[in-house]
């Protein structure tokens, strides 16, 4: 393309290719939201092995949550979650967060990873391990679990 024809082609498109990409401070701030969500699950993860699952779920869970165990009829509310974790504290659950997503906006977001869960039962400890996803609000400022899912790995 001649010189001539170049620029009014460049003047066209380069506003166009700026409004795909998005504003470079607009990304930078999603992607320190990213990180933040990530230590959020962190943090509740190590909170559930210091203080049990009933404490951490208690503490990040909105009232609305849903949580979808594999294999059973999901629960809804914090309060059913809460009641249906077997033991005064729940079950010991650990999990490390591999990834995490943050919408455009920052109100909402996922994380997703491993988990190790171990119920004791009156005839032993079943431990199960698997994969879960976490999907997240922003609300005043905090982050809180909406909706939990979990896929356990056979044969683990």
């Amino acid at each position: 393309m001649p010189p001539r024809r170049l620029f009014p082609f460049v003047l066209v498109l380069l506003p166009v290719l700026l409004a795909a990409c998005g504003r470079p401070d607009a990304l930078v701030r999603r992607h320190r939201e990213t990180a933040r969500l990530r230590g959020v699950d962190q943090r509740f993860a190590r909170l559930a092995e210091k203080r049990g699952a009933r404490a951490a779920f208690a503490r990040f869970l909105t009232p609305h949550a849903v949580f979808y165990p594999e294999g059973a009829t999901p629960l809804s509310g914090r309060r059913a979650i809460l009641q249906a974790l077997p033991g005064r504290r729940g079950p010991r659950l650990e999990w490390t967060p591999e990834s995490a997503w943050v919408s455009r906006h920052d109100t909402s977001g996922s994380t997703s990873g491993v988990f190790e869960v171990s119920v004791h039962l009156r005839s032993g400890t079943v431990v199960r391990y698997g994969d879960y996803l976490a999907l997240w609000v922003r609300r005043d400022g905090h982050w809180r679990v909406r909706e939990i899912m979990q896929n356990l790995r056979p044969g683990l």
